[in-house]
């Protein structure tokens, strides 16, 4: 159980290079804050973003907005196979953008019993904050995405207790030249 707790709380938006934030890193969090924006101001995190970090190969992958949603898939794959798998959803609501998530195993279990649901609570042209809308242990509160450069966005996640550090990840634009997929490599590779 500690290890899914570990991944949930490090694997919700992505990974890349990844380094611990003290707690005195982390924002105030509003209480009841209105959710703000509309899935369309987050046209920038479309595309594909990928990184070596938590022992493997990190990829995120989002959908452009179309029509009210946005879909973002995860996993985390290591030399002997897929470790995790995320499915996320950023859909409009008369309530704001809401942000849906959930873990799987390699085998398609889940981790969670329903989706942990986020709500847009601040964004602006490349930045974008997303907050938990139920306190779950062991799960993030507060997802930052920061588009960096063209090339780069960061993500904080930050837990719900005071003693729950943070996380910084960072996650690239794959270049055209970067390593070979499975199915392109020569067979003795």
């Amino acid at each position: 159980m500690k290890f899914r707790h570990f991944w949930s709380s490090v694997l919700l938006a992505g990974c890349g290079a990844a380094f611990p934030l003290g707690t005195e890193g982390k924002a105030a969090v509003e209480e009841d804050r209105p959710s703000v924006g509309t899935v369309a101001d987050l046209a920038w995190l479309s595309g594909a973003w990928s990184g070596n970090a938590l022992g493997g190969i990190c990829e995120e992958t989002w959908s452009a907005p179309r029509r009210g949603t946005m879909v973002g898939m995860f996993r985390l794959v290591r030399d002997d196979g897929m470790v995790v798998l995320e499915f996320v959803t950023i859909e409009d609501t008369p309530d704001g953008p809401l942000y849906r998530f959930q873990h799987f195993e390699p085998d398609y279990r889940s981790w969670e019993t329903a989706p942990l649901v986020y709500r847009l609570t601040e964004v602006e042209d490349g930045y974008a904050v997303f907050e938990g809308l139920e306190r779950q242990e062991g799960k993030p509160r507060v997802i930052t995405y920061e588009l960096v450069d063209t090339g780069r966005i960061d993500i904080t996640v930050q837990g719900w207790g005071e003693d729950s550090p943070g996380m910084l990840l960072q996650l690239s634009r794959p270049k055209a030249n970067e390593e070979a997929s499975d199915a392109e490599k020569a067979p003795d590779e």
